[in-house]
């Protein structure tokens, strides 16, 4: 009976992988890949933007300047609270030098709600340039895919490996969750089908995101500790 959880593991890798073949890279992963790509690219063009232009024309002191009254109200807070740690002060930051952290001050917390709205407010014109630009470039894509054989071979064989990369991190995943709660009294059955089911019993001992993530009941104490209400005490 075991052989179940088998057919089923192959059955849901066999599926991405079919999709991922028949669909295509483009169609069923192009689109997310290249929307987080212009996120990456909006956020680093708009911080260099601020950190290079904006900067070294003394627009940012000034704006930093504008905000230190809010600088100062958090800063007195925080010291209220306890709380003390070191930042590197963005305006002496010097990169042929490194970068050297100092003690928090007001004008610091000034200086970086003002980076930080700066970045925000460049971030959202230059992500939509990015975006109509990625739209070009995806009808671009999708245009050369329709008229060239090749283009659709490689794009069908792109897309079955990402499906089946896919899978394969989504099952190594769901095992090392339950292999991790082991001993925590959640999915105890599960983890006994697990192991002796053949080809997920292989998977389940020698999934290798044991060697990152934390092995057998990695996450059982804490678990335990949750369910019990432990975690509250103290």
């Amino acid at each position: 009976m075991y052989v179940i959880v088998d057919i089923l593991m192959l059955a849901f890798v066999a599926l991405l992988l079919y999709r991922g073949i028949k669909y295509g890279f483009l169609n069923r992963h192009f689109s997310l890949v290249t929307a987080i790509l212009w996120i990456v690219l909006g956020i680093g063009s708009s911080a260099l933007l601020v950190l290079f232009v904006l900067r070294p024309l003394g627009v940012m002191q000034d704006a930093s300047v504008a905000f230190r009254g809010v600088g100062e109200g958090l800063y007195s807070f925080m010291q209220s609270l306890g709380i003390e740690f070191a930042l590197p002060e963005i305006e002496a930051i010097n990169l042929s030098e490194g970068i050297s952290s100092t003690d928090v001050t007001p004008y610091i917390i000034a200086q970086y709600i003002a980076y930080l709205l700066a970045i925000i407010i460049f971030f959202i014109p230059l992500y939509i340039f990015f975006l109509w630009v990625g739209r070009k470039f995806e009808q671009f894509i999708d245009n050369s895919r329709e008229k060239h054989k090749v283009y659709k071979i490689i794009d069908s064989t792109l897309g079955g490996i990402v499906g089946f990369a896919l899978s394969a991190v989504i099952v190594l995943g769901v095992y090392w969750i339950i292999g991790a709660l082991d001993g925590s009294g959640l999915f105890t059955y599960t983890n006994e089908v697990l192991r002796a089911a053949p080809i997920s019993g292989a998977i389940y001992e020698n999934n290798p995101l044991y060697s990152i993530l934390g092995g057998h009941g990695a996450l059982a104490e804490a678990v335990k500790s949750i369910i019990s209400g432990d975690f509250l005490v103290g």
